[in-house]
């Protein structure tokens, strides 16, 4: 039996807790004449996904809620009915970049740096302890720009599935003086990449990407200038995508809302609409 709570809009399965609140950020430049997006490679020793390409996130902490944090993109508050949830994914979104990436939303900071040093949020970076990023900013006296971070998508994990998030996405262009520093041990590495080439990889079975993250890299394919990228997501529907398996004769699918095959039929999401099973991955359809 599945609900549906208003105040949330999460689906559940009755009897069941909601799933675990996550965020995530595409950073996105142009290069080439084509849109280059960073990914991260998780490292095979973590518990949840290991060893997949990702975009930088993680779990939202209960700390988010409370967070002093500026005004936020106003379109967050589509996700849901609940501003202090979306308030708290945004923070978690900022957050967890930093941690993964040195990567901060904000305005361009004057912070000369020596030929060879490195960059003032680089620095900042490494002067970070968990639980204090907040302190961290106001003695620099620096101020995040959480509007930066644009919402794209929200997806939530399969009921069927053990391991469930509720994620939401947010796309930013990546910010002027800053330099990308990997630090930690969630992620063996830290890269841009094309869209359309990391797919191919993925279709040729040599590393491993999650349904959401494909269709997010394939929608990012579609562009070639930042500018038209942002206008576009700024008109996408933000309402919840929760993919089903789907049997069609000898050919299993996981299937998206507006899909045939799926129990939600108006199409929350542009085409594709579906992933097909092989060789034991789920592999978005670029066919369309």
């Amino acid at each position: 039996m599945i609900k549906k709570t208003k105040q949330s809009g999460d689906i559940t399965p009755m009897g069941e807790p909601k799933p675990p609140l996550a965020a995530t950020v595409l950073v996105v430049r142009e290069r080439k004449g084509s849109l280059q997006v960073l990914c991260v490679r998780r490292h095979p020793n973590q518990r949840v996904w290991g060893g997949v390409v990702a975009f930088p996130g993680g779990k939202v902490d209960p700390e988010d809620a409370t967070a002093p944090a500026d005004a936020v993109h106003p379109r967050i508050f589509e996700f849901s009915d609940d501003p202090t949830t979306e308030r708290a994914c945004a923070v978690a979104a900022a957050r967890e970049l930093f941690e993964e990436t040195a990567l901060l939303p904000t305005d361009e900071v004057e912070m000369p740096s020596a030929p060879g040093s490195r960059s003032w949020n680089q620095k900042l970076r490494l002067r970070y302890e968990p639980g204090r990023l907040w302190t961290l900013l106001a003695s620099s006296a620096i101020e995040l720009r959480l509007s930066q971070l644009v919402p794209v998508s929200r997806w939530v994990t399969p009921p069927m599935l053990p391991v469930r998030f509720d994620t939401r996405f947010f796309a930013m262009r990546m910010p002027l003086g800053q330099e990308i520093l990997r630090v930690g041990t969630e992620n063996m590495d830290c890269f841009w990449a094309f869209p359309d080439e990391i797919l191919d990889q993925f279709e040729r079975h040599e590393l491993e990407i999650l349904p959401p993250t494909q269709w997010m890299l394939f929608y990012i394919s579609k562009f070639n200038s930042l500018d038209k990228f942002f206008e576009a997501i700024s008109k996408l529907p933000l309402h919840i995508v929760i993919p089903e398996i789907f049997q069609n004769n000898d050919r299993t699918l996981l299937v998206l809302p507006g899909h045939p095959g799926h129990s939600q039929r108006p199409r929350v999401v542009v085409e594709p609409t579906y992933f097909e099973y092989c060789l034991g991955q789920f592999i978005i359809n670029r066919k369309n």
